[in-house]
């Protein structure tokens, strides 16, 4: 990989303002150029219910939890540009009214990304066919995980769809570490049955993290993903290119949007 490559983390977990500044520094001093600050919703978030007419719990929910850092906290990257930063909205799902909510409620709207974790096949299914979700997270330290199949990936490539698989879990017990790298390996059997031929760019690698010392530079990620099982021209990927592509594909679909920073990708 070349000293001049871009790379992207696509999730910082985002807790307040402090802990975002000491993890954006870490990834600018791992080698990273673009982060993306990560906030996760739930039930409470997306309440809705109101009388009739009455916008207020909308308006109140509306502004963006993650704060964007001033212009005197700008952080360089390590090729000498400022660090670029975005916010994202990580929604679990176990009700399929969720998606409904994606696509009207103001909260979801101040957002650069949506990512969403399904708990089940067909809360993925949904999630695959939803317009307003860019990446869909699969927790690969859980001993019960959702199986993918090919058909998942050829429809994640149709409709600018990203799988996303966080390597913190990789990083904490051994039990959990063997699940972890077995459930990574599993996944490259069911995106790739039988070793039918190239792995779909479909799946990106980020850290998770929320504390500065869980994230690994792109090197050490090269070590962990022959760990992973990753096959090599598949494992260049997850971090630049494809992460990069994730990251325009969302990027797209909300241009107009106020904080909204288009990439170009090389």
């Amino acid at each position: 990989m070349s000293s001049a490559e871009s790379f992207t983390d696509l999730h910082l977990t985002y807790i307040d303002e402090p802990s975002a500044h000491q993890l954006i520094l870490q990834a600018a001093a791992l080698g990273y150029s673009v982060v993306v600050l990560t906030y996760t919703a739930f039930s409470d978030d997306f309440s809705m219910a109101k009388p009739k007419g009455d916008k207020s719990t909308l308006k109140a929910a509306s502004p963006n939890p993650i704060v964007l850092l001033p212009e005197s906290l700008t952080v360089n990257s390590c090729l000498g540009t400022p660090m670029k930063i975005f916010r994202r909205l990580s929604v679990p799902v176990a009700d399929p009214r969720v998606y409904h909510h994606l696509a009207n409620h103001p909260l979801c709207k101040t957002f650069d990304v949506v990512s969403v974790a399904p708990s089940d096949e067909r809360l993925l299914q949904q999630a695959l066919d939803d317009v307003n979700v860019d990446i869909i997270e699969l927790d690969l330290g859980a001993k019960h995980t959702i199986n993918l199949k090919r058909k998942h990936a050829r429809q994640a490539q149709a409709n600018g769809k990203f799988f996303e698989v966080c390597y913190r879990t990789a990083l904490g017990g051994a039990d959990t570490r063997g699940i972890f790298f077995a459930n990574c390996r599993r996944l490259l059997g069911d995106l790739n049955p039988g070793d039918c031929g190239k792995v779909p760019d479909v799946v990106v690698l980020s850290s998770g993290a929320a504390d500065a010392s869980l994230m690994r530079s792109p090197l050490e990620l090269g070590f962990l993903c022959e760990l992973f099982g990753f096959p090599r021209p598949f494992q260049q990927h997850l971090n630049t290119r494809t992460a990069r592509q994730a990251l325009e594909s969302a990027l797209a679909k909300r241009r107009t949007a106020r904080n909204a920073i288009q990439i170009i990708l090389e």
